[in-house]
């Protein structure tokens, strides 16, 4: 068994449990919000993913994949969990680890909900395009420094609905800023969705109850989250209003009025 990966645990053990990944440059103590009001009938664990919050690089020489880092989250959460199954939410980077936890280990699994992610660029054009834009990014990152690129990453169309919230927003680069820049350009190099192998094939064979949502305001990820809902043979898909990318930041309750009905379907389930 690997070393397991950082975690944080809240709530009630004995409840029905569901496991949180985070998006690039964040932590587990993301989603500290959400988990308020999941956690009176939820036993939540949040995750710090590799490169991120308490999880540090420095003697990990191995490249980052999800096809292998899938096994050193398994043995994580079985750490935490035992042999038992559980829900598992995922954002952006998280939902794309979340996907590929799915695939490769749909047993341990009530259900799947995907944020905001997709299951790989299909066009080699597009790959390559990508590889280049996060590498050239990643050296950005530790040329400028980690203050500089975050400033300028959040000011991109992806995330401008962000700006909506002023304040919240300065608190989350905050957070942001007291990552480690080695690590954070490392994962955006590695974990690049143009190196990441397409799955879009093997949606089919997820017979998981999968719930799919992102934010109306975002400017490429309802196309895709629709795409998905259509190879995924049990899943919905919501698109939220007055939001953007990060729905659960932007409008948590929005999030909880739709991501809690769909974990209740669990909570009877030993």
């Amino acid at each position: 068994m690997m070393n397991p990966w950082p975690t944080q645990t809240y709530g009630d053990p004995s409840l029905p449990a569901c496991v949180l990944l985070h998006g690039w440059l964040g932590s587990g103590n993301d989603w500290r919000v959400v988990i308020k009001a999941l956690q009176p009938s939820f036993h939540c664990i949040t995750v710090d993913l590799p490169g991120h919050g308490a999880h540090s690089l420095e003697n990990q020489p191995e490249s980052l994949d999800f096809l292998n880092l899938a096994p050193a989250l398994h043995d994580t959460l079985r750490c935490a969990l035992g042999k038992r199954t559980f829900a598992l939410i995922g954002y952006s980077m998280g939902g794309r680890m979340a996907l590929r936890y799915a695939l490769q280990y749909p047993s341990t699994l009530r259900g799947l909900v995907l944020e905001s992610c997709q299951p790989g660029l299909t066009s080699p054009h597009e790959r390559r395009q990508r590889a280049n834009l996060d590498e050239k990014g990643a050296q950005t990152l530790v040329d400028k420094g980690l203050p500089q690129f975050l400033e300028r990453w959040y000011n991109a169309p992806l995330f401008r609905s962000l700006h909506q919230h002023p304040e919240r927003l300065k608190e989350m680069l905050k957070e942001r800023a007291t990552n480690r820049p080695e690590d954070v350009a490392r994962v955006l190099r590695e974990l690049s969705p143009g190196r990441q192998q397409p799955v879009w094939e093997q949606l089919p064979q997820l017979t998981l109850p999968t719930f799919l949502l992102t934010g109306q305001l975002d400017p490429k990820y309802p196309n895709i989250m629709q795409q998905m809902q259509h190879q995924l043979p049990q899943s919905q898909v919501t698109i939220v209003e007055g939001a953007g990318h990060n729905v659960h930041w932007e409008a948590p309750q929005t999030w909880l009025q739709h991501v809690i009905p769909f974990l209740q379907q669990f909570s009877q389930e030993n």
